[in-house]
């Protein structure tokens, strides 16, 4: 999360709202990554994982600091999707 690159991507997450619902949130990792052909049980599961903590609010310090690693953890985890792996 300290690269330039990655923190454009945050911040552009960022920009789609004052907060996220996980739907949305991985879809929109998704497409930061450029992941965009993950099969809908990779999503469902992704969603679940991002489901944990709820809505997804980048409004103060302590929840953006949470934002970016969540976010952080999101990429890891798509690039480690076969579909990642095969685009």
């Amino acid at each position: 999360t300290d690269l330039s690159g990655v923190q454009d991507m945050i911040n552009r997450l960022m920009a789609r709202g004052k907060s996220l619902f996980p739907e949305a949130f991985v879809d929109g990792c998704s497409d930061m990554v450029g992941c965009t052909n993950i099969t809908e049980d990779t999503r469902r599961e992704l969603v679940t994982h991002a489901q944990r903590g709820g809505e997804l609010r980048h409004g103060t310090a302590a929840e953006r600091t949470d934002f970016t690693r969540k976010c952080s953890e999101m990429f890891q985890m798509l690039a480690a999707t076969g579909e990642f792996q095969f685009c």
